[in-house]
């Protein structure tokens, strides 16, 4: 359907059928697409939506036919039944393809009082699909309401915050593969579609400097389309868009609905169209040129051929396989059936509703005919979020109170299920295996069974106290991380640049009155609870802790050096699950303020010739816990390649250590499970490989002591336990 759409509309925008059909093939190349398709994101079927919104458009605009306004009416509506960041950004696109398609006209006079109200006219139809598509969610909200009898609901998605944006906004250079970061693979557009286009404006150019009769209008579409899909581009970049992303944050302040967008890639739906027409008027302006039939033939295949070379090893297909059983979920069936009581569960993570990541727990509650207190809904009702998710929120963290089990017996929930491979960082200001521990050690929590990842158990009336479990993990890497400078500063505290900081720039607190508050943190109070705060300088900092709207003093941290280094901030006893934030105010001296981090537990500061040992269970990874051999695992049949294990994320002394990585595999000796490395950072990046049946050593160089970085790379070959990391400082 995208290819036949992108078709009819390539076609009229060229006279040559071979182009046509050569061009509308990059509508179905770029990689954006399937990235979407694979990934299994709505967008990558909505997608198909566009080119039918912009022929329309084309359609009522350049002929002035009313069945082109009916066509992009109808497809709006299927882009908004189909991904709401296709229908949005498709709304938005169809405005400037009036101004494409007005130019492209070629009827006389080109400017026309009566065709423009003509246009305004068979566009109407398209204006009032855009408008039920709109109200479409407040209309299936009053039909819900009518059908169930339940009260009105509300859409959980509220504007978005600027760091959460940034987390999903890509570099500039992964358009070209260059980026390392992450995210930025998915935008990658390669280099010979600018190449043809960039050659097709030039050509152009020169023809209507050579006042060739036609070409100039011909030349301004195709500069309309370049200036679109540059606006396309940047905006696709978000927070990380060049010049301090004025025009992404513009688009935020004044486009309706434009900052509840998390994602800025998502425009990039747009672009298969746009370069497809684009590539229709360049491969027809070179084929016009080309006097040799075989050339006006062979360029746009060539063209074509060197974009799969460039697209095929881009994308690849995500196949996942869920199991058709899970032991975990199938022990609460089997309990309630013994209690003779309903399986209603609250599974963790807990989320506001409407997170993809609950889906998985709803098709295990469907195989085992479990009731899941939460789960996923497009639609959520505020009784929800303020009476299960804000109620509960600390579950998330392992954390019940005798008042939450009441009410969750009252509501007849009576078991709980934690899946610890679905816990990102954005849960906690720690690790799953913190959660784990506290779940564990609950006295009004018993175990009934753990399958894989997944962890089920029963609560209690009674409490019965036991021993504790997983007593070894004493330290929880911290996941929140805060730049000095990128914090709320007082009027009085000032920015300044330093190479040696964390950002490149730190917190000057140098005069009266200048504070520095540290973003507010949703968490429980746990042992060793404290702030590490990377200061230099010559002075004193009042500390102020706040819980809620609470505020107490915490101390005075005194700074006397000239060199960055850190000081703990033990916070302060409180009893409520809340927001924790931490205020510094200068007192006397000036004081350059770096960065910040919330840990759990003493973190050691080695000395040479001294070493620690931390078990690999507690640090950030993915796959398994296996409380019997205190080890983190993996398995290459259920967990996929790449980064699985990471921490500590704290700091190390500048110097040398060496760095062992204790792990053992069923795999024969000498097979390739994957490597371990330092990230790059403070340390000098150095790695060594995971093989089966061999010792695991690296030698690190530690520059500075900022935060440090320990990953395993999983190779996927074989099952692999990691079970410690151990850190020996040299010298």
């Amino acid at each position: 359907m995208t290819y036949l759409l992108t078709l009819l509309l390539t076609r009229r925008y060229t006279t040559s059928a071979w182009i046509a059909w050569l061009a509308a093939v990059i509508g179905i190349l770029v990689p954006y697409r399937w990235v979407n398709l694979f990934g299994g994101s709505p967008a990558g079927f909505a997608m198909m939506w566009t080119p039918a919104v912009l022929l329309g458009i084309d359609l009522a605009i350049r002929d002035g036919r009313f069945a082109g306004g009916v066509l992009a009416g109808l497809a709006i509506i299927g882009a908004a039944w189909g991904d709401q960041h296709v229908y949005f950004f498709s709304g938005i696109a169809a405005l400037g393809w009036c101004f494409v398609a007005y130019s492209a006209r070629e009827a006389r006079p080109w400017f026309a009082w009566r065709h423009i109200g003509r246009c305004a006219l068979v566009l109407l139809p398209f204006l009032v699909c855009l408008f039920f598509a709109l109200k479409f969610p407040k209309l299936m909200k009053l039909l819900t309401e009518h059908v169930t009898g339940q009260p009105p609901v509300d859409f959980s998605v509220a504007p978005r915050h600027w760091r959460e944006v940034l987390n999903y906004s890509p570099e500039w250079t992964g358009y070209w593969g260059l980026s390392p970061l992450g995210i930025s693979e998915q935008i990658y557009l390669g280099y010979t579609i600018f190449l043809v286009l960039g050659a097709g404006w030039l050509a152009l150019l020169v023809r209507t400097l050579r006042a060739e009769r036609g070409q100039w209008r011909r030349w301004l579409v195709l500069t309309l389309l370049g200036v679109g899909t540059l606006g396309v581009m940047y905006l696709a970049l978000g927070y990380r868009a060049p010049h301090d992303a004025r025009l992404f944050d513009m688009a935020r302040h004044y486009v309706p609905k434009y900052n509840l967008i998390r994602q800025p890639a998502k425009i990039l739906c747009l672009l298969p169209t746009l370069f497809a027409v684009g590539a229709a008027l360049t491969l027809g302006t070179f084929g016009a040129a080309l006097r040799q039939r075989r050339w006006q033939l062979g360029l746009p295949l060539l063209v074509v051929v060197l974009l799969v070379g460039e697209y095929h090893g881009r994308t690849y297909p995500v196949l996942t396989r869920l199991d058709n059983t899970q032991a975990a979920y199938a022990a609460v069936a089997a309990n309630a059936r013994e209690l003779g009581k309903p399986p209603h569960a609250l599974v963790i993570t807990l989320w506001p509703g409407d997170s993809h990541y609950a889906s998985i727990y709803q098709h295990f509650a469907s195989l085992h005919r479990v009731r899941m207190v939460d789960g996923y809904n497009p639609f959520i009702k505020k009784d929800y979020f303020e009476n299960v998710f804000r109620r509960f929120e600390s579950v998330n963290q392992g954390v019940i109170s005798p008042e939450q089990i009441a009410r969750l017996t009252e509501m007849g929930v009576h078991w709980v299920l934690f899946h610890e491979n679905l816990f990102p960082e954005k849960v906690s200001p720690f690790p799953a295996a913190a959660t784990l521990k506290n779940l564990l050690n609950h006295p009004q929590l018993q175990l009934l069974k753990q399958d894989g990842p997944v962890w089920a158990f029963r609560l209690l009336d009674v409490p019965q106290p036991h021993a504790e479990v997983a007593p070894e993990w004493k330290i929880f890497f911290p996941a929140r991380q805060w730049e000095g400078e990128r914090c709320r500063l007082s009027s009085a505290a000032a920015i300044q640049a330093d190479p040696e900081a964390s950002g490149r720039a730190c917190a000057l607190l140098a005069y009266a009155g200048a504070s520095v508050e540290l973003p507010a943190v949703r968490t429980a109070l746990r042992p060793g609870l404290r702030w590490l705060i990377r200061a230099r300088g010559t002075g004193e900092l009042q500390c102020e802790q706040l819980v809620g709207s609470n505020a107490c003093p915490a101390g005075v941290m005194a700074i006397a050096s000239t060199n960055w280094t850190w000081h703990a901030v033990p916070v302060q006893p409180f009893t409520t699950f809340d927001l924790l934030a931490l205020r510094l105010q200068r007192t006397s001296g000036s004081v350059d303020l770096d960065m910040a981090q919330l840990v759990a537990g003493e973190w050691p500061a080695l000395l040479p010739g001294t070493e620690c040992s931390l078990p690999a269970a507690p640090f950030f990874h993915s796959g398994m816990t296996d409380l019997a051999r205190n080890a983190a695992v993996f398995s290459a049949t259920q967990d996929g390649a790449g980064i699985s294990c990471y921490g500590p994320k704290l700091p190390l002394e500048p110097g040398i250590y060496d760095i062992e990585l204790v792990s053992n595999s069923a795999a024969q000796p000498g097979t390739l499970l994957g490597s371990f490395e330092f990230e790059p950072g403070p340390a000098a990046p150095a790695s060594a490989p995971v093989i089966a049946g061999q010792r695991t050593r690296l030698r690190g160089v530690v520059r500075s002591n900022l935060p440090v970085n320990l990953v395993f790379v999983y190779a996927a070959t074989a099952d692999v336990a990691l079970h410690r990391v151990i850190i020996k400082r040299i010298e």
